[in-house]
């Protein structure tokens, strides 16, 4: 008998990405369908296979409880706003289309090992910073408006920028953002990062003299990001293991805003343990 496949989707995800994912689940032998709720304790223990149609968050939330299983599967559809795990599936070309899907023909998924800051897993990127979390609390206001989904990241980024102007507390570094990935939320900026590697990539932002001149410093940098090309000003490492004193303890990880330990100490690392991803293209059936 195939293995039970099963489809979780996010009620906010893109409504024409829901409609093919039922399409898709229809169509392919022993699956379900459920909605994508939180908190995600576990999954049906039948099941090592999972699609997600969701955002970066989402899909964090089931690498967590699909981790721990035996050889699992995790196939990632883009229902969310930036999708950043899901485009540098894409940039690898890790894709499995809807017809090896519904043959089950999908033995050649390579494993990922997830990104850990504080004992606590990510995907795509995690941030530590005053301005990180900032940027992380507009975008879930935008979020909650409707704000259209395509400009979200953006607007956020430039209500980030117009907020750090206001703040008095100057840290010695505006964002720390952690990333397995060659992409710094939509942004293609660390083409040196490999998916797959053992190591991890660390961007770090440090504070002019004046909060005027780090805001200034900020929003030059997004501007370059946002035209394309790698952006100066940045102090970029790649390494297996960081480890550094940050007074914030909190972390924007994947999106969602999580609690870290309550020592000043930050270490990021590669997950011992592995899972096996993909993207989910949605082609037409045949």
């Amino acid at each position: 008998m195939p293995e039970r496949i099963g489809f979780l989707i996010h009620k906010t995800a893109r409504e024409n990405i829901k409609r093919k994912t039922v399409d898709l689940a229809e169509s392919t032998e022993n699956s379900y369908i459920k909605e994508l709720r939180f908190p995600l304790s576990e999954i049906e223990k039948d099941t090592n296979i999972v699609v997600v149609v969701g955002g970066d968050g989402s899909v964090r939330r089931v690498s967590e409880a699909l981790i721990g299983k035996e050889n699992p599967i995790l196939l990632v559809a883009p229902g969310g706003s930036q999708n950043g795990f899901y485009r540098a599936l894409l940039d690898t070309r890790t894709v499995i289309t809807s017809d090896q899907l519904t043959q089950q023909s999908i033995e050649k998924i390579p494993s990922f090992r997830p990104g850990i800051i504080n004992g606590r897993l990510f995907n795509h990127q995690s941030a530590v910073g005053e301005l990180a979390l900032i940027q992380s609390e507009f975008n879930h206001r935008l979020r909650a408006h409707q704000f259209p989904r395509n400009y979200r990241t953006y607007a956020a980024s430039a209500l980030t920028i117009a907020r750090g102007l206001t703040l008095k507390e100057e840290s010695d570094y505006l964002v720390r953002l952690a990333a397995t990935n060659p992409y710094a939320a939509a942004l293609k900026i660390l083409p040196e990062q490999d998916l797959f590697s053992d190591t991890l990539s660390l961007i770090s932002i440090k504070s002019a003299k004046t909060r005027i001149q780090s805001v200034a410093k900020l929003g030059f940098i997004f501007f370059c990001a946002l035209i394309g090309g790698k952006p100066p000003l940045l102090d970029i490492q790649s390494d297996r293991i960081f480890n550094f004193s940050e007074e914030i303890k909190k972390a924007n990880n994947d999106g969602e805003v999580l609690d870290l330990n309550e020592d000043k100490t930050i270490r990021i690392e590669r997950s011992k343990q592995s899972i096996r991803v993909a993207a989910l293209e949605m082609t037409p059936l045949h």
